[in-house]
């Protein structure tokens, strides 16, 4: 009878151990399976996220060239468009007769630097004259043109007249700066940073 009671308990215990080790490598499994699946949701997520914000960044800061400007020292990135973003970094283009973001094409490209004072990528662009020359590289062809300025004036924050002009089928370009020589700046309510007036620049191919 003893024997018997030892051998039912063994025999529990035994059961009892493999349904125990049984089970444990079951949930480990199960949890294994789960965790790999998030991790590879995690990583497809991340690798979304990644192209999309890869893709707003290709879309924020396409540069379409590079300016230089050696009677002043000035070399910056022309980007594609004028956002404030792109407009802190450096030139944009912000209209072309032609509807395109590239440089060098024919008609009138508009170029904008913003910001006063010390602000303005362009801040030194009161010092230049007519003649002075204007070096525009496109990024996507490598074309080089050299403009050169014929025209300086100040006018009306609201004046876009020029913008359209027609240059005959030549590659001109213009550029719209708010730094102003000090006795061009005209401020609105004492508000340095509410000009009356933009420095205008306008070059063409040679």
């Amino acid at each position: 009878m003893k024997k018997i009671i030892i051998i039912t308990i063994v025999t529990t215990i035994v059961v009892l151990l493999f349904f125990f080790i049984g089970f444990n490598l079951l949930y480990r499994n199960s949890l294994d399976n789960l965790q790999n699946k998030f991790q590879e949701n995690n990583e497809n997520t991340g690798e979304v996220q990644t192209k999309e914000q890869e893709a707003q960044d290709t879309s924020k800061y396409t540069i379409s060239g590079s300016i230089e400007i050696p009677k002043i020292d000035f070399n910056s990135n022309v980007y594609a468009t004028s956002s404030a973003n792109n407009l802190k970094l450096g030139i944009a283009i912000l209209f072309n007769s032609n509807g395109s973001t590239k440089l060098n094409t024919e008609g009138n490209t508009v170029l904008i630097g913003t910001g006063v004072g010390e602000n303005d990528p362009l801040k030194d662009s009161n010092k230049l004259e007519i003649g002075d020359k204007i070096i525009l590289k496109d990024t996507i062809s490598e074309n080089t043109v050299t403009y050169e300025i014929y025209d300086i004036f100040y006018t009306k924050v609201d004046d876009v007249d020029f913008y359209t002009r027609d240059t005959n089928s030549k590659r001109e370009i213009t550029i719209t700066t708010n730094n102003l020589k000090s006795d061009a700046r005209i401020k609105e309510d004492n508000n340095p940073k509410l000009l009356k007036e933009r420095l205008i620049i306008l070059a063409k191919e040679i």
